[in-house]
């Protein structure tokens, strides 16, 4: 198809070539010889009037001439052109040969296609195992994130259950402190109650017979009764400090610790504040001896006249060391406080101070 696109064209071309060489052959050159020619032939001696003739006839030979010149010009135009599409046509053809000149050159040969295609597979196949790569590296990177947050997640957890466990302890121990405390006074009550009834049944001993006598008539239903009464209470009292005896004792136990801890960080705190007075002493014994050594110094160095403003110091410096020593001797106070052993208390097995 192209062999035969390319020689309607050549066709073409020759065609117009021919058309061209046709009028140049006959073209405005030989008219003007021609014309020459004649009017070489018809010089000759003429009168004013045929000279008038030769003028008239010149002037429409003139634009005879005009016309043919404009003729020509168009001629040329046409030419031209024809030219220039000529050129363009061969331009064309040429291209077009180039081009399939290139494609022929360019096809490729059975092997290197099989090569193209294997170098592809290869790109295919490389790409495939890029992205696999690239997945798992997401999975393992999941993988670590999912158990990061549930480690986090499990500490979480185990912080606030063990804050709970603590929150419950504290508070288990501080019901049972109540407890044993509640426990304690119910003794304690049952003890005066007992003094009492000792007392009333000795001074009932001590009464006068007339006393006895009449306390005698009274019912002995009321006595049976009052009797029955204690008896039970008695009972409720003997079955109830069996399960006290039970139930306390894990409570007492608690209750201990708690109470060898707070004492525990009582000496401490206390031991603390002790160690930091007598750092605070060192410091005001060694300012002290400086602040001496300065004034002595001064005072042998200075005159009779400036001891009046070093007594002045002295007494600011005495009375500033006084407002210092003003806390530390209450602290001593509360200190002694403290360390004192308190007696004939009842709670005094509670917090047995060394």
């Amino acid at each position: 198809m192209q062999n035969q696109h390319t020689q309607i064209l050549k066709n073409k071309l020759e065609e117009a070539v021919n058309v061209l060489q046709g009028p140049e052959d006959c073209g405005p050159g030989a008219d003007l010889a021609q014309e020459a020619e004649a009017l070489s032939d018809q010089k000759v001696q003429f009168d004013p009037r045929d000279r008038a003739q030769a003028a008239c006839c010149s002037r429409a030979r003139s634009s005879g001439s005009r016309r043919r010149s404009k003729r020509v010009r168009r001629r040329d135009r046409q030419a031209t052109n024809t030219i220039r599409q000529e050129r363009r046509w061969k331009a064309q053809l040429q291209d077009q040969e180039n081009q399939l000149q290139e494609k022929l050159e360019g096809a490729p040969s059975e092997t290197e296609a099989k090569r193209g295609t294997q170098y592809q597979v290869q790109r295919l196949q490389e790409h495939e195992r890029m992205m696999q790569d690239l997945r798992e590296q997401n999975s393992l990177q999941l993988q670590k994130r999912l158990k990061q947050a549930c480690l986090k997640r499990h500490v979480h957890t185990t912080e606030g259950q063990k804050k709970i466990q603590e929150t419950r302890l504290s508070s288990l121990v501080n019901y049972q402190a109540r407890k044993v405390l509640m426990d304690c006074q119910a003794k304690a009550e049952e003890l005066l109650r007992k003094l009492s009834l000792e007392q009333s049944s000795q001074w009932s001993q001590e009464m006068p017979q007339g006393l006895i006598k009449e306390h005698h008539r009274e019912p002995k239903e009321k006595v049976k009764k009052e009797e029955e009464q204690c008896q039970q209470v008695k009972g409720c009292a003997e079955e109830s400090g069996e399960q006290r005896k039970g139930h306390e004792r894990l409570p007492v136990e608690l209750a201990d610790q708690k109470i060898l801890q707070t004492r525990s960080n009582v000496h401490r705190n206390i031991s603390d504040k002790v160690q930091q007075i007598r750092e605070l002493n060192i410091l005001r014994e060694k300012n002290h001896h400086i602040l001496k050594l300065k004034a002595e110094k001064e005072e042998s160095a200075t005159s009779s006249a400036l001891r009046k403003p070093l007594g002045k110091r002295s007494g600011r410096w005495s009375r500033s060391r006084e407002r210092k020593d003003a806390p530390f001797g209450e602290f001593q106070k509360i200190s002694r406080a403290v360390f004192h052993k308190p007696r004939n208390s009842f709670f005094s097995w509670i917090f047995p101070w060394d």
